[in-house]
């Protein structure tokens, strides 16, 4: 995701969602996924530049805080999937990151470190859980 420093958007399709081992269809998932995690990102960034720019910096934080869960929740009801935010850096522990989430974190911040840049990083694989596989992006 573009200048989101430090942030990994951790999208998931539900565990029911049945996956061929067809390359074309993991690539569709990573399409849909993309599709979601810009959507939030644009959403939740206008609802805190407006906010930033008529009442400030404190104000901003503030309609984050309110306005980020019920939007995340809208847009995973309408793309069929799981759409979440977390980061190493939390300012909300409701966004603690999973163990998954925690292991493509620490890939994240070894793949900064070693200059890679921020702006086309992404990560994804196909797991199986319980017999089932699901797309993890």
């Amino acid at each position: 995701m573009k200048k989101m420093t430090n942030i990994a958007l951790c999208l998931t399709l539900g565990a029911t969602t049945a996956l061929a081992a067809d390359p074309q269809d993991i690539e569709a998932r990573a399409t849909e996924a993309r599709a979601a995690g810009n959507q939030l990102f644009l959403e939740l960034k206008k609802v805190v530049t407006e906010a930033a720019q008529a009442q400030g910096a404190a104000a901003a934080i503030e309609v984050c805080n309110v306005k980020a869960l019920p939007t995340t929740r809208r847009v995973s009801e309408e793309a069929g999937m799981e759409v979440g935010r977390t980061s190493h850096k939390l300012r909300n522990p409701e966004n603690a990151p999973d163990a998954w989430e925690q292991k493509v974190l620490v890939e994240f911040q070894a793949r900064k470190t070693a200059g890679e840049s921020l702006e086309n990083m992404e990560y994804y694989e196909v797991v199986e859980e319980d017999g089932k596989r699901s797309y993890v992006t």
